[in-house]
């Protein structure tokens, strides 16, 4: 109804077949008959950054990771769309691509076989589109999804893996369990529309250590160096776009010296009957 509202043509494209009918009459596969009749209300980001990664001499800045969930109402029919969708035109003629965890599928998704300009060789982009090459640069993530009686999943591979075994272990080890977690859900409305909670100690130390161990371009090579940096969310492109030669940011103290001044963040939304009403509060550290 929403994409009606904005562009009839955008939403008609969900109900376009994206296969044709079966050999014994059987319906064609449809967006929305298919996959989004089984998804529920719930949409859920998480981003997490491994300690280890962080404060590490000489490298870029730690890559976080990345989980997309999408609440399931019927985990049998979106599954077997999924899996139909998988083999058919995700990974044809790879059984491999596909592999059992503790009761689940995981079904891997190779970018660079689909989209050969993510993964180099014709149709790759431009130089000043390129990922980041050398010591301590990210490669190329391997993606994968899988769908649980709850949701359906989507991150890195490592990281899929990570929450079918968290899923498995009862909870213990989820972020709910957390006390930085309980403390900021804490500070919002129990039934809310939207909501952003965030260690930002966490994340403050993780840019810490990057800026502190960043290396900066000679003079007069700044320009060059951030072209080399297209598309990479990074200090080193943000500065050196900016004259960050200038600065020499290995002379910041260690973390620990400033932790106490990083809390914690909360934001929420709500409907309500003048308008959408939204807050932002930073709790302070105790």
């Amino acid at each position: 109804k929403i994409l009606t509202a904005f562009s009839p043509q955008m939403a008609m494209m969900l109900n376009m077949p994206l296969t044709p009918p079966g050999p014994q009459g059987e319906p064609p596969l449809q967006m929305k008959t298919g996959i989004i009749d089984h998804l529920g209300s719930q949409i859920v980001i998480a981003q997490s950054i491994e300690k280890s990664a962080v404060g590490t001499a000489g490298q870029n800045m730690p890559q976080p990771k990345t989980l997309v969930a999408m609440a399931v109402s019927n985990r049998e029919a979106l599954e077997k769309t999924l899996l139909f969708i998988h083999s058919g035109m995700i990974a044809p003629g790879k059984p491999d691509a596909r592999r059992e965890l503790l009761g689940h599928t995981i079904y891997s998704v190779d970018l660079g076989g689909m989209m050969p300009g993510f993964g180099g060789g014709p149709g790759a982009r431009s130089p000043m589109m390129q990922p980041r090459v050398g010591p301590g640069a990210p490669g190329m993530p391997k993606l994968a999804f899988t769908v649980t009686d709850t949701h359906l999943i989507f991150a890195t591979e490592d990281a899929v893996e990570q929450a079918i075994r968290t899923l498995g272990s009862g909870g213990s080890q989820s972020v709910a369990s957390t006390k930085w977690f309980s403390q900021a859900k804490s500070a919002i409305p129990s039934s809310v529309g939207l909501a952003g909670l965030q260690n930002s100690e966490a994340s403050t130390e993780a840019i810490w250590a990057a800026l502190r161990n960043m290396k900066m371009p000679a003079k007069g090579g700044g320009r060059a160096a951030a072209m080399g940096l297209a598309g990479a969310a990074s200090p080193e492109m943000m500065l050196s776009q900016m004259g960050g030669d200038l600065f020499d940011f290995s002379l910041l103290p260690d973390f620990d010296a400033v932790r106490k001044y990083f809390g914690l963040s909360a934001s929420y939304g709500i409907s309500r009957q003048d308008g959408f009403f939204f807050e932002f509060k930073y709790i302070n550290p105790k």
